[in-house]
C-alpha cells in the first residue's frame, strides 16, 4: 500500500527573510520519508504577493527554527494551531489568506499545504512483477527461520507501526503483544475506535511482522502461525481511517 495525495496542491511558501539553519538529522530524515512516502507533486509557490495568496482558509504545515516560535507566530497571525510538530520545528495550522502577510515577517521557513493522503494499491504504481508466496515461504526466503535458531526472534524489540491501527485478532491478542500509542487519525472523535483498525491494512501488517499463535514456538516453525519476528511487540500508531485517508501532519506527528 502506498499513500498518495488526495489533493494535488503542494505549493510551498518560502520566506526570503529567514535563513535555513542546519536541522537535526532526524528532521532531515523525516523530510525524506515524507517526500518518498507521499509522492508530492510540484505546485505553485505560495508567496505573500496578493496575486498568489490563497483565496480561503485552509490547513497547512508551518516550519521554522523552533516549534514554540512558530506556534507564537501563527497565533499572532490569527491562525489556529491544530498540532505541534516538534520533530520538524513546526506546527500544523489553519490559516486565513491574510496570515501569510504576517508570517512573511516572522521566523518561518516554509508553509506547505497539509494535504489529504489516501491509501492506494501499490500495484497501480508500478508494472514491475512482485514476488508472492505464503508467509512460511517468505520467512524462509529472507532467512528468518535461521535467525530464530540463533535466538533472534524479536524479543525485547518494539516495532512502531504507522498505519490504519490494529485489531486484537488471534495472534495479536496476547497481553503486551500490541502497545497502543496515541491515535493521530481523523477517527479520534469516536473514542470507541481509538487505535482500532477500521480498514484492515494495519492489522495485516502487524500480523506479518509479529503475529504469533499462543501455542506456536520459533523452535518449531510448523507449530502455528508466526510472523517474521514472533516475539516482537507492535507499537500501534494509528494515522488513517477506514478509507485509508490521513494527512501529512498526522504522519509527521506519529513519526515524532
Amino acid at each position: 500500500m502506498i499513500l498518495t495525495p488526495a489533493t494535488y496542491s503542494t505549493g510551498e511558501f518560502e520566506n526570503p527573510n529567514t535563513s535555513r539553519a542546519p536541522r537535526a538529522f532526524v528532521a532531515a530524515l523525516v523530510a525524506a520519508v515524507v517526500a518518498l512516502a507521499f509522492l508530492p507533486g510540484v505546485g505553485a509557490t505560495i508567496t505573500s504577493t496578493p496575486s498568489n495568496l490563497p483565496k480561503s482558509t485552509a490547513d497547512y504545515v508551518v516550519r521554522g527554527a523552533d516549534t514554540s516560535a512558530v506556534l507564537g507566530a501563527v497565533l499572532d497571525a490569527g491562525g489556529q494551531v491544530t498540532r505541534r510538530l516538534d520533530i520538524i520545528g513546526g506546527v500544523a495550522a489553519r490559516l486565513a489568506p491574510d496570515a501569510f502577510r504576517t508570517l512573511n515577517e516572522q521566523s518561518v521557513f516554509s508553509i506547505t499545504p497539509d494535504s489529504l493522503l489516501t491509501a492506494s494499491d501499490d500495484s497501480t504504481q508500478s508494472t514491475t512483477p512482485v514476488a508472492t508466496g505464503t508467509l512460511p515461504e517468505i520467512r524462509r526466503s529472507i532467512g528468518a527461520n535461521e535467525l530464530w535458531s540463533d535466538g533472534a526472534t524479536g524479543k525485547g524489540v518494539g516495532v512502531a507501526l504507522i498505519d490504519t491501527g490494529v485489531v486484537p485478532v488471534p495472534g495479536l491478542d496476547t497481553p503486551g503483544k500490541v502497545l497502543n500509542g496515541p491515535d493521530f487519525s481523523m477517527e479520534t472523535n469516536n473514542p470507541e475506535l481509538a487505535g482500532l483498525d477500521t480498514a484492515g491494512h494495519g492489522t495485516h501488517m502487524a500480523s506479518i511482522i509479529a503475529g504469533r499463535d499462543a501455542a506456536a514456538s520459533p523452535r518449531n516453525s510448523g507449530s502455528g502461525y508466526m510472523g517474521v519476528a514472533p516475539n516482537a511487540t507492535i507499537v500501534n500508531l494509528k494515522v488513517a481511517t477506514a478509507d485509508g485517508t490521513t494527512t501529512v501532519s498526522a504522519v509527521i506527528d506519529a513519526l515524532g
